[in-house]
This record gives structure tokens, sequence and C-alpha cells, in this order.
């Protein structure tokens, strides 16, 4: 409340208890604050600089432990070379280990060096101390495909946002607003509708890799988080089952694959399937440490290239598993699920990785959209 002092001046105390959050304690790169009972959000810095919170259920000691396990000391600034820096040179040296140091799922990491192949014949031989935000405009403006200018618009930030942070540049020049000549759109993937979806999952029982379709489609996990699992990560619960995410089994080059981290820290989560799809996952006399999907654990290309074949020969209109993860939000985001929820159960790091990858309106919801108008405008004109 607000005292005056003998001054005259007005003094206002808060208490961050009257206000709904409360920060608990500042610790070194990170912050607790307490939402409601027994419930707390850590924030912290990652390995990147960024700013992240995680929502810890339990006590103080248990947040302050959660804190302790992103303690990790940021890069030190390394000294500047003598010699001018080009982008090629920083990309070799320091941040594509930088990115192998993260421990990013391989698909992440490839997605990555897909990005610097199209930078590296403008930007490479370039000196990163000397280019400006209107000579990367240019070049990028340059580029003949809005997808060629996202990619290596995207790349272009990475680096010289790494590069400031570590003071190899003494400017960021991708912090100017860069204009791209060709408007990008995110690819919305082909999904099934609810009634798709169902007889999919009622046809599709002798299929190979069926548990991986149940998985994404009712679960609405990634391909490779579908294979990674183990009979281990799976619990019968009542009528449903509860799917532990931990891991992701990833291709490789000669192999039938390789098991990797998930993609991001977000992405290790629960995940419930409901009866009575659950049915074929139920772990009850299984080899605890053999795959779900199958055993042993498929190359993720085979899974796909199966499910191809399996819609052609049985005339099933042909999605993706991906697109089944596309299906599941945009089936729950029907329902009326809100969309923290649902970006939680996928293990999306922001919202709007949703919106743009994995959210599509059906014609159900566009037919609702007009009715409320038409409601909306006759309820106003009486």
């Amino acid at each position: 409340m607000p005292v005056r002092s003998a001054n005259g001046l007005l003094t206002l105390y808060i208490d961050f208890n009257m206000i709904g959050g409360s920060i608990l304690a500042r610790e070194k790169r990170g912050s607790i604050q307490k939402l409601g009972r027994g419930t707390y959000r850590v924030w912290y810095y990652d390995a990147t600089g960024k700013r992240r919170s995680e929502v810890v259920h339990g006590g103080k000691r248990d947040a302050l432990a959660c804190l302790a396990a992103h303690q990790d000391a940021p890069p030190e600034a390394p000294t500047k070379p003598s010699t001018s820096l080009t982008v090629e040179r920083f990309y070799i040296d320091i941040y594509h280990p930088h990115l192998i140091q993260r421990g990013l799922a391989p698909r992440t990491i490839e997605g990555y060096e897909s990005q610097w192949k199209r930078a590296k014949p403008i930007f490479g031989d370039c000196d990163m101390s000397t280019l400006r935000a209107r000579d990367i405009e240019a070049r990028i403006q340059a580029l003949p495909t809005a997808g060629q200018q996202q990619a290596v618009y995207k790349i272009m930030r990475q680096l010289f946002s790494y590069a400031y942070r570590l003071e190899y540049v003494d400017a960021n020049p991708m912090t100017r607003k860069i204009e791209r000549s060709k408007r990008f759109d995110y690819y919305r993937r082909p999904t099934y509708s609810p009634s798709e979806a169902r007889a999919v999952l009622e046809q599709a029982t002798d299929y190979i890799y069926y548990r991986a379709v149940v998985l994404c489609l009712c679960g609405g996990l990634r391909r490779s988080e579908a294979l990674g699992l183990l009979w281990t990560d799976v619990e019968r619960v009542g009528d449903g089952v509860i799917v532990h995410v931990s891991k992701t089994w990833q291709r490789k080059r000669g192999t039938l694959g390789a098991e990797a981290p998930t993609k991001t820290a977000r992405s290790a989560r629960d995940v419930i399937i409901p009866a009575p799809y659950c049915d074929a996952l139920d772990p009850a006399e299984r080899e605890p440490m053999h795959g779900v999907v199958a055993e042993p654990r498929p190359n993720p290309d085979r899974v796909t290239r199966t499910w191809k074949a399996y819609c052609e020969t049985h005339g099933i209109r042909y999605v993706s598993l991906q697109g089944m993860r596309a299906t599941y939000s945009t089936i729950l985001a029907g329902a009326g699920v809100s969309d923290a929820v649902v970006s939680d159960t996928m293990g999306h790091s922001v919202l709007s990785t949703r919106y743009r990858h994995y959210l599509d309106a059906s014609q159900e919801a566009r037919q609702g959209v007009a009715s409320a108008l038409r409601d909306a405008i006759g309820n106003g004109t009486k």
C-alpha cells in the first residue's frame, strides 16, 4: 500500500502475494514463481541464451532442484580472431559443433544443415563483421523461391544471434527487419476428418505397424516418438493407457535406425490413449525391452512406405503419420480443447507451432462460424 514518508514522497510497497504470482527466489540465471498451492513455474536460460520456463508440481524444494538442474553456465566469450571471420568459418568451427553439443535430434540437425547448404553459396565467403542488413536482404530477395528465402533467412538469423552473443561481432544485422520478395506459406499436411479417423482405426487393424497409427492418430506422437517406445514406457491405467515419451527412433543410413533424444525438452511428456483404441497397446505379457510398434524396431522410412502401400491396396485415403499428428490437433481443436493443453500434449515448445503446422479448420468448424455469425446478427436486429 502507498505510504507518505517524512519528506513528502509517496512510496509504493508491492506485495507480490497479492497479485497472483509471487517471485520466491531469484537464483543465478533463473527464478521461481509460485502459481498456486503445490505448483511453481521455474524460469531459466537454456544453452542458447533463450529464456524458458517449466511448471513443477510439488514443494519449493522440488522447484529449487529443477532450477539447479538448469544452472548450466553460459559459454564464455572466446577471444576474437585476429583475421576476418567468414560466415562459413563460423558455421564449421563454432555453430555446427554447438548444435551437436546441444543434443538435438538428428532430424533437427539435418534441418539446420539443409538450410546451411542453401546459404553457403551466397554468404559463405562473406566477412561477418562487414555484412549489413541491406546486403543480406538483397541477397535473400534474389533467391528464386519462397522456400529458399525462408531457409536462408532462418539460418542467417541463427548464426548472427549466436555470434553476437559470443561477441564475435559487435552488431547483429538480423535484428533489423529483413524483407523477402516472396511470401512463404507454412505447409499444411492433409488430415483425416473424425469419421475418417474412426474408419482408419477400425479397418487397418491388420496393418503390420498398426500401433504406430494408433499412437500418432490418438496420441499425437511424432513418427520417431512412436517408434522409440518400449513396452516399459507404456502403462495401463483404468480404461486407458499412459505412454511415457522420453526418446525417439531416428533413421540412420545402413541400419534399422538409432535411438536418440526427443526433439526438445518439452517433447518428453506423458500422453493418454483412450479406450477402445488403447487395446492394441496393452503392455500385459509383453517383453519389457521390446519395441511397442514392432520388434526389432523398424527403419522409420520403411514404416512410411508400407503404410502408403497399405492405403493404396485397401482403398484408404493416404495421410502420413505426421498428417495423423495434425489430425489429432485438428480434432481436439474442434472439440474445444484449449491451445495450451493441446500444445503441451503434443510436446511443442511454443504455441505458434501448432497453428503453423498442425491446425486446419474443418468444414464443420467453418459451418459453426457461419451459424454463430447468423445468430449474432439476428439477435442484434431484434
